[in-house]
């Protein structure tokens, strides 16, 4: 049976350029994916990693407004009616 290798290439001779150039491009998208989740993994791997926290504050309250009268989202379900 022949190897995998062997198949590729048998497979790659029958391509032609265009269609070679896009499976190597496949082949370069995997191998940076593969190096970029291999890096992230000895991250997270890593004790002294952490992400960063959020800074107090960074998101401001926000205190409702009172006013008479039926809510908005009432009124907009009555509209829709």
């Amino acid at each position: 049976m022949a190897s995998a290798r062997e198949m590729l290439r048998e497979t790659l001779d029958s391509l032609n350029d265009a269609e070679v150039l896009r499976a190597l491009e496949l082949v370069r998208h995997l191998r940076s994916t593969q190096q970029g989740s291999g890096l992230l993994n000895a991250l997270a791997a890593n004790p002294d990693v952490h992400p960063p926290v959020a800074p107090e504050g960074c998101r401001p309250t926000v205190e409702p407004i009172e006013v008479e009268g039926p809510p908005v989202s009432r009124q907009l379900v009555e509209a829709r009616r």
